[in-house]
């Protein structure tokens, strides 16, 4: 947070090295991170919005029924109330989300970023809270 406070040109830092400071910072501290010319804050940001959709664990899908956003262990509890209801072999009646295959992450990130709609830090704490 000191870095950010000195008159330095922080454009120059290159893709590598902001990977890497983005891994030695949680969320939190960028967050309480005091950028007001935003030189650092949204380029940490958005290596960890990389960050987090690159963790096979919570990869985040798109039902193809109700169009919600979540992650297989998500899908494992959550009832989709759109799908066809179908009953298990306990005679559980089950309404799953099913993946749309023909949606993808990194495209909706890119529209998300394209659209100017949110900044790079509301983009992140957007897909945290989908993912956790």
């Amino acid at each position: 947070a000191e870095v950010v406070r000195l008159p330095l040109d922080l454009g120059c830092l290159n893709d590598e090295l902001l990977t890497e400071l983005a891994q030695r910072f949680e969320p939190e501290e960028i967050e309480r991170m005091r950028d007001k010319k935003d030189r650092l804050a949204s380029r940490l940001y958005e290596k960890k919005i990389d960050e987090v959709l690159s963790d096979e664990e919570e990869q985040l899908r798109r039902c193809a029924y109700c169009h919600k956003h979540f992650t297989d262990e998500q899908r494992d509890w959550e009832s989709c109330l759109k799908a066809p209801v179908l009953v298990d072999f306990h005679g559980n009646a089950i309404a799953e989300h099913v993946a749309n295959k023909g949606w993808s992450v990194s495209a909706w990130v890119a529209q998300c970023r394209k659209g100017k709609a949110h900044s790079a830090r509301e983009l992140f704490w957007r897909i945290w809270s989908l993912t956790h």
